[in-house]
């Protein structure tokens, strides 16, 4: 029999030890696992509801859209009932709230502003104190800013909703961008006519001032600025933020109708003569949409045709503009002898001269030399038969602007005629004059029918009598019908007023001024080349039953060529169509007055395209340029700025102030909203918002078109705080 040794008993109290050691173990691993997964499962909730909070970010955006569509018309100008839609908000900044009376669920602490840390970078500068202030509880309730978010519970009796729902709550603040200038399109090149958004002048802008230069440098570098806060970091180089300006621009061509109400499509007038023939029944109806009589589309037509081809030869003499010398006036001078005759009765000598004006009224030097063809049939009644008169060209030279030529083209002599009984009384000499004006072989001005002049003198009593007879024409432009009372005065006993401006011109002149919306001053100009702008037009007269009346880019009675018409890239477009303008300002009333200044800062005030400057607007007077816009309200059109600017800062002559079209609208567009929207989202867990919810912030820009209502998201930024 076998006894049991000590070892055996030693081995079996270490086997209770390990047994005690691994319950322990055991245990400490059911704790351990325990508290892992109430910490995995606090991590899962704080993650889902962070994931939760970042989609709520989108809800918040399609709230804020789905206001702007609610405020400003979701089908643009399309929207019904008429007014609804518009075209510009009223506002510069606006936000997020609830009109909730009461409603428990509106009953949130707001602690924290939305325009904090780093969404402080996409306020635009001029918006800071209005943004900050829709962000505060000085402007509006702060509680009101928050949206819930909650799910819908559909049951027999309908859709109930109760706090337990609630997903979440948004707030967001919009900030209207759409008036401020693109920091990747403007600045660059020198301030010309304005034709490309690189000529807008930022150096006249607070936050680039002297560094202008170093923007542009700059700005190569970065090639493109995507976010503002991106082009704030770029700014920071001059220890400035963007005030001004902004990151983003896409306006579209066309204008509104309001005849039609819809968008309409804008014919384009680049091109030469080829390609503007080839658009000219849509070229009428732009003009008849523009408000034109049928009389008057043929007359602007051929005067456009003349404006934009190389040669100074018009097609049609009617309403000509091209820059050539225009017969202006005609005085005949007249001298009778009158003596006793050498038997009995009377003897008479006539002695006469017949005068012509030409007027070349235009700011640019013409191409002559020019010269004066004339034929002139005196006759006598009782005296001599009609005689035929046609002596050689006369030499008009080359023309200075705004200059007159006098040639005296016929004189003649007649008589004595001896021993005329009875006398002759009075004695009548009628000259009729055929005038045209010649550059080579090519006639460039002529009248129609002869000019008909009578000069009558005492033809008792033995004297030397001097009469004169004088024809001047109101507007040269409109001389081809001389027995046109409208266009021709005819003065008997007038010496008239050669070398000077016809007094029926000075007359009509201070009676259409400034009633008639005439162009009180006699400057004309012709480019002979393809348009720059569409405001050039302004150069061109319309009707021959509205003398000193060129196409009217302001005032109440304007015509609305801007609208109507565009001018594209491609020449060969017929309509704007293929065009997205990038860089361009809205000029609607907005804080952001500089921005819209900056696109007439510098620029010159001229007479013509390539002329010298009378004057280049200074910042100050291109303010005030801004501010008598503003104060015209709303801009649909192009149109529309013509009607409100009508004051100007300088310019004397038309074309002066016809240049503050001429050389700033191709830096215009009223066609785009672009909107910056700031949000926040905070996730709820279990149907309440805790203390410390997870949340999210974003930044969205979002671009409008004012005439249809489509919007998009142009660009959206997490903010990582």
């Amino acid at each position: 029999m076998f006894k049991p040794c000590k070892e055996t008993k030693n081995n079996s109290g270490v086997a209770l030890i390990m047994v005690l050691g691994l319950l322990t173990v055991m245990v400490l691993l059911a704790v351990t696992f325990a508290i892992s997964m109430r910490t995995e499962r606090l991590a899962a909730g704080n993650y889902a509801d962070t994931v939760r909070a970042r989609e709520l970010v989108r809800v918040g955006l399609a709230r804020a859209m789905n206001q702007l569509a609610a405020e400003l018309g979701s089908n643009g100008l399309y929207s019904q009932p008429v007014g609804v839609g518009k075209v510009y908000p009223n506002w510069s900044v606006t936000n997020s709230y609830t009109n909730s009376n009461g409603d428990p669920r509106a009953r949130w602490n707001y602690t924290n502003a939305l325009i904090q840390k780093s969404a402080t970078n996409y306020v635009p500068r001029v918006l800071w104190a209005e943004a900050t202030n829709v962000d505060s509880s000085i402007y509006l309730n702060p509680s009101n800013h928050w949206l819930p978010v909650e799910s819908l519970i559909y049951t027999n009796s309908g859709i109930n909703l109760v706090e337990s729902n609630l997903m979440g709550r948004v707030a967001y603040v919009i900030l209207n961008c759409s008036g401020l200038l693109d920091a990747n399109y403007v600045g660059g090149s020198p301030r010309t006519n304005g034709t490309i958004p690189n000529e807008i002048a930022i150096g006249n802008l607070d936050e680039i001032g002297i560094n202008s230069n170093d923007f542009i440098s700059a700005r190569a570098s970065d090639v493109r600025y995507e976010t503002l806060a991106q082009l704030n970091s770029s700014m920071t180089n001059f220890g400035k933020q963007a005030t001004n300006l902004f990151v983003y621009s896409r306006a579209l061509p066309g204008y509104w109708s309001t005849n039609l109400s819809c968008v309409a499509t804008q014919v384009n007038l680049s091109g030469g003569r080829a390609e503007l023939e080839s658009r000219q029944s849509e070229i009428f109806n732009a003009l008849a949409n523009a408000g034109f009589s049928n009389q008057e589309l043929s007359v602007i037509f051929n005067n456009l045709l003349d404006y934009v081809d190389l040669d100074s030869k018009p097609d049609y003499y009617t309403t000509p503009v091209e820059s050539v010398p225009m017969i202006n006036e005609v005085v005949v001078s007249n001298s009778v002898i009158v003596a006793d005759g050498s038997t009995s009765g009377k003897k008479y000598t006539i002695n006469t001269t017949v005068f012509v004006e030409c007027w070349y009224p235009f700011v640019t030097n013409a191409s002559g030399p020019f010269d004066l063809n004339s034929s002139v049939t005196f006759s006598a009644p009782g005296l001599f038969a009609p005689d035929i008169v046609s002596p050689l060209p006369v030499s008009l030279g080359s023309f200075s602007p705004r200059s007159f030529i006098v040639k005296s083209c016929c004189n003649k002599s007649y008589g004595p005629y001896d021993n005329i009984a009875p006398a002759v009384n009075p004695v009548k000499l009628i000259s009729a004059v055929t005038l045209n004006v010649k550059l080579g072989a090519d006639i460039v001005d002529q009248i129609n029918v002869p000019i008909s002049l009578t000069n009558e003198n005492d033809g008792i009593n033995n004297n030397t009598y001097v009469t004169f007879a004088s024809a001047e024409c109101l507007d040269p432009r409109f001389n081809f019908d001389p027995d046109d009372p409208d266009q021709w005065v005819k003065r008997t006993g007038s010496a008239g007023t050669l070398n000077a401006t016809n007094a029926c011109t000075t007359n009509y002149l201070y009676s259409i001024s400034p009633v008639n919306d005439g162009d009180t001053n006699t400057e004309m100009y012709v480019a002979n080349r393809p348009l720059q702008s569409v405001a050039e037009l302004g150069y061109l007269v319309y009707s021959s039953n509205a003398p000193w009346h060129t196409i009217r880019l302001y005032g109440t009675n304007l015509h609305r060529v801007l609208d109507v018409f565009g001018l594209s890239t491609n020449t060969s477009d017929v309509f704007m169509t293929n065009t997205v303008y990038r860089g361009l300002v809205n000029c609607n009333p907005n804080v952001a007055t500089d921005a819209t200044a900056d696109a007439f800062a510098d620029m010159p005030v001229d007479q013509y395209p390539g002329g010298t400057p009378t004057k280049y607007l200074d910042m100050t007077e291109a303010r005030s340029v801004a501010t008598n816009i503003f104060h015209g309200g709303i801009c649909t059109n192009l149109s529309d700025i013509g009607r409100a600017l009508t004051n100007f800062p300088f310019g004397s002559t038309e074309f002066e102030r016809e240049s503050y079209f001429r050389n700033s609208m191709n830096l215009i567009n009223l066609r785009q909203n672009v909107f910056t929207i700031i949000i926040e989202a905070q996730a709820a867990s279990n149907g309440n918002i805790p203390k410390n919810p997870a949340r999210q912030r974003a930044v969205a820009i979002v671009w409008r078109d004012p005439y249809t209502g489509e919007m998009f998201i142009r660009h959206i930024k997490w903010l990582g705080d």
